[in-house]
């Protein structure tokens, strides 16, 4: 479980905004356009050739359509430097392919390493939000001029 923590793919249960595991729950529907996963594990320098390849597989069998990966990061709870050097890989792998790069739930403690580590300002921070619906709302063009970004970027105040 630590080699190759569990990726899910996530899909909107029918009429909600729920995001659950599209091989789980039977009403969970893919985003066309969007990849959305879920990561649940820590993201260290044992999975991260894993999480790389897993990750870029996911998202070449979409494309051409492929447009937007947001990542569900509530499951990851600690990230090494080797994992951010890859994460930076990752980001700018995609972006280079036209694929836009939106996080979801974020805790604290990753929320702070990304910002020290400069991932807020290669992804953009418009692009961080609280909840898997927010991120997708936003590049479905449905979320509302005011949000929630003061929650989603907030970081320890303390962190230098």
């Amino acid at each position: 479980r630590s080699m190759q923590p569990h990726v899910a793919i996530l899909g909107r249960i029918r009429g909600t905004n729920e995001f659950r595991n599209v091989n789980r729950f039977t009403d969970a529907e893919e985003i066309p356009g969007i990849l959305t996963i879920r990561f649940d594990g820590q993201l260290y320098f044992a999975n991260l050739a894993y999480f790389q390849s897993h990750l870029s597989d996911l998202a070449e069998k979409r494309r051409p359509d492929l447009n937007t990966i947001v990542i569900n990061a509530e499951g990851i709870s600690y990230i090494d430097s080797s994992a951010m050097h890859e994460i930076k890989t990752f980001i700018t792998n995609q972006q280079s392919k036209g694929t836009r790069i939106e996080f979801a739930g974020l805790i604290g403690p990753v929320r702070d390493v990304f910002r020290r580590n400069g991932i807020f300002a290669l992804v953009g921070e418009h692009n961080f939000y609280l909840r898997v619906n927010e991120a997708i709302n936003a590049v479905t063009h449905k979320l509302s001029v005011h949000k929630v970004h003061d929650y989603a970027l907030q970081t320890d105040c303390l962190v230098h």
